[in-house]
């Protein structure tokens, strides 16, 4: 665990074996040479944050017509990893969304672009960081 700040950070190294073509190097008339190296490449684990929206309570026609939108901007998000899971609580004005981010002010700019919130129909947007103890999140969620 590397510190940086008041906040933790995980990250793995994994080896990778690459194989590099040197023409500069071949002698005449001799084998191609190829030189050998091993890179190790970092990867950055993003913590987990839980966002909930409030809803404005009077604007439910106008949310049903920017909705489509929303959920096309939630997918694209989903589709780059960022976002893992996003709905509405049931019989409610709220929604949590779960996505990846640095911190909770990186969670709210993930989510700034988001039709409700440009439109006006969040009234409030609380991010918490998750720590989900059972069960798992896949690495590609």
């Amino acid at each position: 665990m590397k510190r940086r700040g008041a906040q933790l950070r995980t990250s793995f190294y994994f080896p990778v074996r690459l194989l590099f073509y040197c023409p500069s190097d071949v002698p005449e008339d001799g084998p191609p040479v190829y030189r050998e190296d091993v890179v190790l490449f970092k990867e950055e684990i993003m913590k987990v944050f839980t966002v909930e929206y409030h809803y404005v309570t009077d604007r439910d026609e106008e949310m049903a017509e920017v909705r489509p939108t929303h959920r096309a901007f939630n997918g694209e998000l989903a589709a780059k990893g960022r976002l893992i899971a996003a709905g509405p609580y049931t019989g409610t004005h709220d929604a949590l969304i779960i996505v990846r981010a640095e911190d909770p002010v990186g969670a709210l700019e993930l989510l700034e672009a988001d039709p409700f919130y440009q439109a006006g129909f969040i009234a409030e947007r609380i991010p918490r960081e998750w720590n989900p103890v059972i069960g798992s999140i896949p690495a590609d969620a």
